[in-house]
């Protein structure tokens, strides 16, 4: 009886471990609306033709260039073989640095299924988190609400600031539209290729590769951060998308040191101003 209760009281102290590891996908929301609204941004959700996307925003000009902060990946993944159920980040990074932009025009804009009821979601597949998480339609659904945004807000240019896979969504939307004025990326995922070949797994099978696209890019002035200490996107692996922008004369690679994927960024970012000046 003594080694049964035992054994019953590891499991629930097991449980109990592991849920503080990782919060619920209501807590991890709660996490994010307390980010925003300390720091002076408003919530809002747009609709595209597939998907919803949670957003902050702190607009102050009307008519003027807009910050767009795209967020990462999130918890697509509860351990390296079985995929999360809910996407929402756990440490919502960009939404954070978002926090300490001090334009006047600072938007926020979630991944598809991350912050929303996925009951209420009839196309938030798991694939959309996974495979898929830069698909065709995936970025369609961006452009879509960027131009609600202009509509609804007068604001007439962007300029995208992505981190990690919210870098890759960037990129793919600046080869694609003639209203940015810059791209920034934070420990961007430029290249699915040279990323999966080096963690040893599986290319995303339903994504679009920024770095077949990136000769689209040439004309757009961009900064690109790179970890020192990154192990997830090492600096490196995103030769293949700068060396196909060899003639953008606006193009910079910072290395940034003692920052890893995560970690790292926040003060560097009290610091660092990503507005671009017309390099040309």
């Amino acid at each position: 009886m003594t080694r049964l209760w035992a054994a019953l009281l590891g499991a629930v102290l097991l449980s109990l471990l592991q849920g503080c590891v990782t919060p619920s996908a209501t807590s991890r929301a709660e996490v994010a609306e307390e980010i925003a609204l300390k720091a002076g941004f408003k919530g809002f959700t747009l609709t595209g033709t597939y998907f919803t996307l949670q957003g902050y925003a702190n607009l102050q000009e009307h008519g003027e260039t807009a910050a767009i902060y795209i967020e990462g990946d999130g918890r697509a993944w509860a351990s390296r073989t079985r995929p999360s159920l809910n996407p929402t980040p756990v440490n919502p990074l960009a939404l954070r640095l978002a926090a300490f932009d001090e334009r006047a025009n600072v938007i926020y804009l979630g991944r598809p299924c991350q912050y929303v009821d996925l009951t209420s979601q009839p196309n938030c597949q798991v694939k959309y988190w996974t495979s898929h998480r830069f698909a065709p339609e995936v970025i369609s659904d961006y452009g879509l609400i960027l131009d609600q945004i202009k509509q609804q807000t007068g604001v007439k240019q962007f300029q995208l600031v992505g981190f990690s896979g919210g870098a890759a969504v960037a990129a793919l939307l600046a080869a694609s539209r003639s209203d940015l004025s810059a791209l920034v990326t934070v420990a961007g995922n430029l290249d699915l290729k040279a990323l999966a070949s080096h963690h040893k797994v599986s290319p995303l099978s339903g994504s679009l590769d920024p770095a077949d696209f990136a000769s689209k890019l040439v004309a757009i002035p961009q900064v690109h951060l790179v970890g020192e200490g990154d192990k997830v996107i090492p600096p490196g692996l995103t030769k293949r998308f700068f060396g196909r922008q060899a003639e953008n004369p606006c193009l910079s690679v910072q290395i940034v040191p003692g920052a890893s994927h995560q970690e790292g960024w926040i003060d560097q970012w009290r610091s660092f101003k990503p507005y671009l000046h017309d390099c040309r």
